[in-house]
């Protein structure tokens, strides 16, 4: 996490949890400040929420990793204020050493040749990274499913929420 000293502003987590050198990663953006959040910010949660609620749906075995990637990307392109978009939407996760919890060999992104197999793990990330204001993600560990990408973590936690 980053951890700044003005009192409004974007702070962006990624935390990884291990158990039996068994990783999943999860990256949160919470917006800091008085009144409303800013549409901005708003708008891209929106936008980073679905995206990786669609990766999710579509990962299932034998669907090529590209069409998912595209499917993310074309999502996050409907922000409509400039941004850039994340290298990779995602990469595997699982089984890993320190200090890298991701492994190098599968990646998500628009030259992916590959296609999901049953049982792979990867850590859906179509973060925004905003100019002067930071990094807006909410990503999702998933298991590849027949019936799709199932979040390793409990509930159904990709909807927006807004706490004031």
């Amino acid at each position: 996490a980053v951890v700044s000293t003005q009192s409004t502003g974007v702070v962006f987590f990624e935390i990884g949890g291990c158990f039996g050198r068994f990783h999943a990663a999860r990256m949160y953006s919470i917006y800091l400040g008085e009144g409303d959040t800013p549409e901005w910010f708003t708008t891209a949660e929106i936008l980073v929420r679905k995206a990786t609620r669609v990766g999710r749906e579509m990962m299932k075995p034998g669907v090529r990793v590209a069409e998912v990637d595209k499917a993310m990307r074309d999502i996050i392109a409907l922000y409509p204020y400039p941004h850039k978009q994340s290298e990779r939407s995602g990469y595997s996760i699982g089984i890993g050493f320190y200090t890298d919890w991701s492994n190098p060999e599968f990646f998500m992104h628009p030259t992916s040749e590959g296609s999901f197999q049953e049982n792979m793990t990867i850590h859906l990330i179509p973060w925004i990274q905003l100019p002067g204001k930071g990094a807006i993600g909410f990503s999702d560990t998933v298991l590849v499913t027949e019936h799709g990408g199932e979040s390793l973590f409990e509930g159904d936690n990709y909807e927006q929420r807004s706490y004031k």
